[in-house]
């Protein structure tokens, strides 16, 4: 038997055994969606009967929260304190601790957290060079003291 026929046998019998999807039982789970806006549709329908892991909308208001506070309290100290950042560090309790911090300070802060020189000097030209009307720099500092420093919008007030 040449490899064609093999072929075509292997396809007549996957077809018989086969359960065409009108014929399959309708108490079957459904499928989850694979695409990100499928998952994303299935959410918002108020029809569901599934119970879903809301807990990135959680993550999601946080983040927003954070922001939030890191805004007014930028917007706050900019008057006083002129071009500086916000200083965030995380705690074990989930809400990072919010200081503004004068651009002065920028280097021993930084120094402290073990940060390499060529980092300090990068995040130094983003508190240099960011627009205080509408962002500002935030330095964010872990649990395990790694640094991330990146310029936010200023959220509405």
């Amino acid at each position: 038997m040449g490899r064609q026929a093999k072929l075509r046998q292997q396809r007549k019998q996957s077809s018989r055994s086969a359960v065409p999807p009108e014929v399959q039982s309708a108490d079957s789970a459904p499928s989850k969606p694979k695409s990100a806006i499928a998952q994303f549709l299935k959410r918002l329908n108020p029809f569901s009967t599934e119970t879903e892991d809301l807990s990135w909308l959680e993550e999601e208001n946080s983040i927003e929260e954070n922001n939030r506070r890191a805004s007014a309290i930028a917007r706050e100290s900019y008057p006083t304190h002129k071009r500086g950042f916000v200083l965030a560090v995380e705690s074990p309790e989930g809400t990072p601790r919010l200081e503004y911090l004068p651009r002065r300070t920028l280097e021993p802060t930084l120094r402290q957290y073990g940060v390499s020189p060529s980092e300090r000097k990068a995040i130094a030209d983003l508190v240099k060079s960011y627009d205080p009307q509408d962002s500002f720099v935030v330095v964010y500092c872990d649990l395990d003291k790694s640094i991330t420093a990146s310029t936010c919008l200023l959220s509405p007030e």
